[in-house]
């Protein structure tokens, strides 16, 4: 069968003889086949709400920047005069991310926490376990990423790769890094022994996951433990990686009315 994506000479002046077959739809292509399409006669159809018009031997410029068609729900928009492209990474349709998947990356991400912590206690590379872990867990360099941590008063929002590694591992130890981190991922210092997940809801829309809820750091060091409030979006990447492209975390409220004061309560239990 032809396919009308492939050696198009004219999209405004193609025709069909009654040796090629008419247009329908087939697959993640369009195909033609030998009943629909009369000289002269016109056809006419809905595709992803988008009217395509064809008329007479198949004129498509009719319709400037109509839509004809959707492949895998992409939808290809032919233009009078224009060619109609595709490409095979368009072809396929991004796989929504799954339940288990979000749980898999907070697992990741629990454990990531709790080996930084151990490698800067035996005095290995912390700092490089730390970045293999944010490009494994963060969509940095495959999205945006919204980033707001727990305690970043004066830079509260991380857009970047590096201003999450001067959170994750210390202002101090990364090129630019921000005075006021003390590096989350060994809690200043002390390290953190685990974490857990408590997830109060995990949301799949739009071919996203959503997760919010709290979870639990034991302190290493004195074996308290700070709980965090957070919600945590995920993405899948163009490589097919789920990784974080939303990380929201912040200390409870304080019933007094108050924030809690930056060096008392669970803010300081978390960072030291």
């Amino acid at each position: 069968p032809y396919s009308i994506f492939s050696n198009m000479p004219s999209m405004s002046t193609l025709r069909l003889t009654s040796a090629r077959p008419a247009l329908r739809a087939s697959g993640p292509a369009f195909r033609l086949s030998q009943t629909s399409v009369r000289r002269g006669a016109p056809l006419v159809r809905a595709m992803e709400g988008e009217i395509a018009t064809l008329v007479g031997g198949i004129t498509l410029g009719g319709l400037t920047g109509a839509a004809l068609g959707a492949l895998n729900g992409r939808v290809s928009t032919l233009e009078t005069g224009g060619s109609a492209s595709s490409s095979s990474s368009s072809a396929s349709a991004v796989r929504p991310v799954t339940k288990a998947e979000v749980l898999e990356v907070q697992k990741n991400w629990a454990a990531a926490i709790a080996g930084c912590s151990k490698i800067y206690k035996d005095g290995g590379d912390y700092i490089g376990a730390a970045q293999k872990a944010a490009g494994d867990l963060y969509a940095y360099g495959h999205s945006d990423v919204l980033f707001k941590p727990t305690k970043a008063r004066e830079y509260p929002f991380r857009p970047t790769a590096g201003e999450a590694m001067s959170y994750f591992v210390g202002g101090k130890v990364v090129d630019n890094g921000y005075a006021e981190d003390g590096g989350f991922a060994i809690n200043g210092g002390k390290g953190w022994a685990s974490c857990v997940y408590k997830n109060h809801k995990i949301e799949l829309v739009g071919g996203i996951g959503i997760a919010m809820g709290t979870y639990d750091f034991t302190d290493a060091t004195d074996g308290s433990v700070s709980t965090v409030e957070y919600t945590f979006g995920y993405c899948r990447c163009d490589d097919g990686k789920v990784r974080i492209f939303l990380h929201h975390s912040s200390v409870p409220y304080n019933a007094g009315g108050a924030a809690a004061p930056a060096k008392k309560g669970i803010l300081s239990k978390v960072m030291g």
